[in-house]
């Protein structure tokens, strides 16, 4: 396995949490309505694929971003 340095942070979840929250400031800096938003860091708690290798561990580390209508 590849080993991800996390440091300050302990778990994958924790680095996906800032992860998810730094898009949501660009969204919002930007001019996009926060009340809008709903943004997650996934890690590794909802793989798209399963993670046999560095590959498939590339396309589980996402930021997932809905965007819900005006109105």
């Amino acid at each position: 396995t590849t080993e991800i340095y996390l440091f300050p942070y302990t778990t994958l979840s924790d680095l996906s949490a800032v992860r998810a929250a730094a898009v949501a400031r660009a969204l919002i800096a930007q001019g996009q309505d926060e009340s809008r938003l709903t943004i997650r860091g996934l890690a590794d708690q909802q793989p798209r694929v399963p993670n046999h290798d560095a590959m498939a561990r590339q396309q589980n580390r996402r930021v997932e971003i809905e965007l819900r209508p005006l109105g």
